[in-house]
């Protein structure tokens, strides 16, 4: 995997878990317990190297010679109000 596709692996996986997190529920969840703040949760991803298995060798050859074994995708937190468009349900930021 070279670093071109590597760098496309992380924008597409980084672009999924934020969607997920946007169509949680997790506002309502804060809110049934009256929890409001900013930066109330924070979510850091990291992508493992080292627990990957490719389908080519040569792939996990390549991976074996980035310096950094994990790398991180994304990190959000969540507010609530939103302190952007003052959705009262609020929002991750990422």
């Amino acid at each position: 995997m070279n670093s071109e596709k590597l760098q496309q692996l992380k924008d597409e996986i980084a672009q999924e878990l934020q969607s997920l997190l946007r169509n949680s529920n997790f506002g309502k969840l804060l809110q049934k317990y009256g929890i409001s703040g900013e930066n109330v949760l924070r979510v850091d991803y990291t992508l493992d190297l080292a627990q990957i298995k490719f389908s080519d060798a040569s792939d996990a050859e390549k991976i074996n010679t980035i310096a950094d074994s994990q790398i991180k995708i994304a990190s959000c937190a969540f507010c609530i109000p939103c302190p952007v468009n003052g959705d009262p349900i609020g929002c991750w930021i990422c």
